[in-house]
């Protein structure tokens, strides 16, 4: 600083040191991407004190979502009081709605198609990884199916029992002008009984 009288125009000259002091310098990490319903572990460092937009002053939170959220902390250094601000996002990631049709009763030997619908990847416990599967049972079965989105890990599962029932049936016999038409046949134990021809019965 100079410094001069206007009568005399003599001058002083005095030094000032001014030290420039730094902000703290914040590292977050943590997880980026949950399932709905998850849980997010968040942490920070590289000040004393902290304060999130939560309202938590730890150096770690834990966070659950609904949605996409961007999480902010404020760190500041007990030496000097500066203060520095850092966010970190957590985005929520779709979880499929399976849902599974089919035939849920047949009769013993029969063959039944299941398919699943609600995701774009699908891997059965029987090993398929096709959307639908084909399959011919002698006894009532559990079916799992697991499901997932190609852009997203987060993944759901359907379950569905496929019963198995012992059905009556006919021998079928070739087939003659006015001959019986039987239907369902198979049937779990009721028929149908036409016949094309009038049939008097005594």
């Amino acid at each position: 600083v100079i410094g001069a009288h206007t009568t005399d125009q003599c001058t002083s000259t005095k030094t000032i040191s001014l030290t420039l002091i730094p902000s703290p310098t914040l590292q977050v990490s943590g997880t980026s991407s949950i399932c709905p319903n998850g849980i997010a572990g968040i942490q920070v460092s590289g000040a004393n004190t902290y304060t999130w937009n939560t309202g938590s002053n730890s150096s770690s939170i834990q966070v659950t979502p609904s949605g996409t959220t961007v999480y902010t902390v404020s760190g500041t250094a007990t030496t000097n009081s500066c203060t520095s601000s850092l966010s970190h996002t957590v985005q929520v990631m779709p979880q499929p709605n399976l849902f599974v049709t089919g035939n849920g009763v047949i009769c013993k030997g029969d063959n039944t198609i299941l398919t699943a619908s609600g995701a774009h990847n699908y891997n059965w416990n029987t090993g398929a990884t096709s959307s639908s599967i084909s399959v011919t049972l002698f006894s009532s079965t559990n079916y799992t199916v697991v499901g997932s989105f190609t852009n997203s890990s987060c993944s759901s599962n359907y379950t569905c029992t496929v019963i198995v029932e012992v059905c009556v049936g006919l021998e079928e016999e070739k087939a003659e002008p006015g001959a019986f038409v039987i239907y369902p046949n198979p049937s779990k134990g009721v028929f149908t009984v036409e016949n094309a021809e009038q049939l008097e019965i005594t």
